[in-house]
């Protein structure tokens, strides 16, 4: 269930940066409809985006809790837990955004970002917290049975992470035969 006008204003304000002005209007209207789990999803990732991450945490988990089988809610949980875990160099949160990616990509198993963000956790999180190279790979293979582009950025990322620049550079050129329409895989490469 979306809270209307108000979610999507917020969704535009977000989408143009306005990150405070977004959450303003979130706020203003999870005050009468708190248990809307949308409204705390968006205001999770303005918080997120505004790098205030125990608010972001907070409205994420409540978005979690009160729709518990969404992929890209647990996706965005485990992205802020992420950042808190790198934050307070904490094994706990780095255990419980391992938890969360998992999660994202068993509901949503044609999840890529959800698929990526795993991949890239196992390549660089240590064995302690679940970190582990051949878990990256099965990711990244599952990535390019869907896309084979994505499939290809996903390995490139892999190749330059445990440094192998000339890996990641035909992964790199391999997905620089993607789509055109797709100009976000090309920001990708370029980056």
């Amino acid at each position: 269930a979306q809270a209307g006008a108000p979610l999507d204003t917020a969704e535009q304000l977000y989408q143009q940066g306005h990150f405070a002005e977004a959450a303003d209007t979130l706020q203003t209207a999870a005050r009468s409809d708190p248990n809307n789990a949308a409204l705390h999803y968006w205001l999770g990732r303005c918080y997120f985006e505004l790098r205030n991450y125990d608010q972001a945490s907070t409205n994420a988990e409540k978005a979690v809790r009160l729709s518990a089988q969404n992929s890209d809610y647990h996706l965005w949980l485990a992205r802020i837990y992420g950042r808190l875990a790198d934050a307070r160099h904490s094994l706990w949160l780095g255990m419980k955004t391992r938890k969360e990616f998992e999660l994202a990509v068993e509901l949503g198993p044609k999840n890529i970002p959800a698929r990526r963000d795993l991949a890239e956790f196992y390549t660089q999180a240590p064995w302690i917290v679940g970190g582990s190279r051949k878990k990256a790979q099965e990711q990244i293979a599952a990535i390019a049975a869907l896309d084979p582009v994505q499939g290809a950025l996903a390995r490139a990322e892999f190749d330059r992470q445990t440094g192998d620049s000339a890996a990641a550079e035909t992964q790199y050129q391999q997905g620089l035969q993607g789509d055109p329409s797709r100009p976000d895989d090309f920001y990708v490469i370029a980056d």
